[in-house]
């Protein structure tokens, strides 16, 4: 049985920075945890509470260094701009952009999450009205996690 969702506007297309984005985020991390809820398992969501994005933001923000041009923390949505265009990098440039993600990672795990599913949520134009290719990475972290305890992988 197919189920189809109407969603009000363009959800999956906001400007970006913006709370419409920020919505589409939450809404995708309330469908996933609904399935999971219900046993469906995704091999590979973010709901972390204020306290731990800022402690998790700092984290990023020391680990990343001169690199961060700006951050900002609302609520619990943890937003950094680097320096440059690392995201549309070409050549041996792309090899900075991936020690960035491998530096998020690390931090992520540093904090007991591991990655739970990336989802292609930015499929409209940009800002600068070029098409947006981008992943939303919904991490995961067990609810009795404590810090030097394994982390879940599953």
């Amino acid at each position: 049985m197919i189920k189809e969702i109407k969603l009000y506007e363009n959800t999956w297309s906001p400007s970006s920075w913006s709370d419409e984005k920020t919505e589409a985020r939450r809404l995708i991390c309330e469908i996933v945890y609904g399935v999971f809820d219900m046993s469906w398992v995704l091999k590979a969501s973010v709901d972390i509470s204020q306290e731990s994005t800022k402690v998790l933001g700092r984290l990023l923000v020391q680990a990343y260094g001169g690199k961060v041009q700006s951050y900002q923390i609302n609520g619990s949505v943890f937003e950094i701009k680097f320096r440059g265009s690392p995201w549309r990098a070409d050549g041996t440039e792309t090899v900075q952009t991936r020690l960035i993600l491998l530096t998020l990672l690390e931090c992520l795990e540093q904090q007991g999450f591991s990655l739970y599913a990336g989802i292609d949520q930015d499929n409209g134009p940009g800002r600068d009205s070029h098409a947006s290719e981008a992943d939303t990475w919904f991490c995961n972290r067990q609810a009795d996690w404590t810090p030097g305890a394994p982390i879940y992988h599953g």
